[in-house]
């Protein structure tokens, strides 16, 4: 979702590979640029700490999920349910941070939500299962 399904963009943020990050986290990936979609999203990965999970629950899944984008609605607008994960379902209508640390409550999301497309997946994918 960070870079809108361009693989010349960091999974981290959405930045262009040909420098390290801009927004946040700013800086990454180690090493010079430009940089390979595949050893910028294992950096992403790792520095989310998702490579170490043992047991993808979808509890555990959809948590991760919106850990990676962040908990600022949690936190700071917990009456908006995170877009990232429930932008296209019944439980997001609008407010969304619309940049680093600056919310508008007035804004949609015009992405498709995490926990919406994992469902979809579920639901077209009889493998994919969630402990």
């Amino acid at each position: 979702m960070e870079g809108s399904l361009n693989f010349k963009t960091h999974l981290h943020n959405g930045d262009p590979l040909t420098a390290k990050t801009i927004h946040v986290p700013k800086g990454r990936p180690k090493g010079t640029p430009p940089f390979a979609w595949e050893d910028s999203a294992v950096d992403a990965l790792e520095f989310e700490n998702l490579t170490n999970v043992t047991k993808w629950t979808l509890t555990a899944a959809l948590f991760k999920l919106e850990g990676f984008n962040g908990f600022g609605y949690r936190t700071k607008h917990p009456e908006v349910l995170t877009p990232y994960l429930w932008s296209f379902s019944n439980h997001y209508k609008k407010g969304k941070f619309v940049a680093d640390g600056k919310f508008d409550p007035a804004a949609v999301s015009k992405q498709c939500g995490a926990a919406v497309i994992l469902k979809s997946l579920a639901a077209k994918v009889p493998e994919i299962t969630f402990a």
